[in-house]
């Protein structure tokens, strides 16, 4: 007679594919390219536009990216809520807080854009030139790699704080008092807050 151990454990990779994490990151990923590529078309018309009008690269590059954000925020929020956290609830806090952290993701992404905009343009005058002058293919190089960088912030910020799961019973003062303060003696009563 054999004694027969544990079932044998999925690998890692197996364990990743079924978490509820890389479905929800998928999700939020689809939407991300359809909002990504509608923010590229109001980007790189917005800086064409711009090219003219506005002096300083900087503040063309700020401009576009500024009319793609506001833009492509509330369609990605509407999106988001109806697909990728849609059990969890989407009103006007939550809103809020999407406004919130896409602001500060708008905030990083311009920050990577113009320091990859730096880097390129080193870069170009070295070995690419004609290629990214004949297509215009730094600022755009430089707009997905900014992209890039700020999805993670985006994605964790939104599961996390944005649509984080509702408990269904709403928290009160008087219980964060008494689950925050220190175990009471049998002749103290817990502190009660009206």
């Amino acid at each position: 007679m054999s004694i027969a151990g544990p079932p044998p454990r999925p690998s890692l990779i197996g364990r990743i594919l079924k978490a509820e994490l890389f479905h929800q990151m998928a999700k939020f990923m689809s939407v991300g390219v359809v909002s990504v590529c509608l923010s590229a078309v109001i980007f790189h018309f917005s800086s064409e536009y711009f090219r003219h009008s506005i002096p300083t690269p900087q503040l063309r590059l700020f401009a576009a990216n500024g009319i793609a954000f506001a833009i492509t925020v509330t369609t990605a929020f509407l999106m988001n809520s109806r697909i990728t956290f849609r059990e969890h609830g989407a009103g006007l806090p939550e809103y809020v807080r999407y406004g919130i952290v896409n602001l500060v993701g708008f905030c990083l992404n311009t920050l990577l854009l113009i320091g990859f905009s730096q880097l390129i343009a080193l870069v170009r005058r070295q070995t690419l030139n004609e290629m990214l002058d004949t297509f215009r293919l730094g600022k755009m190089m430089a707009w997905a790699g900014a992209v890039g960088c700020v999805f993670f912030w985006n994605f964790f910020m939104s599961r996390h704080w944005v649509f984080r799961k509702r408990s269904s019973e709403p928290v009160s003062v008087k219980t964060l008092v008494q689950v925050g303060s220190p175990a009471t003696s049998d002749n103290q009563a817990p502190l009660e807050v009206g």
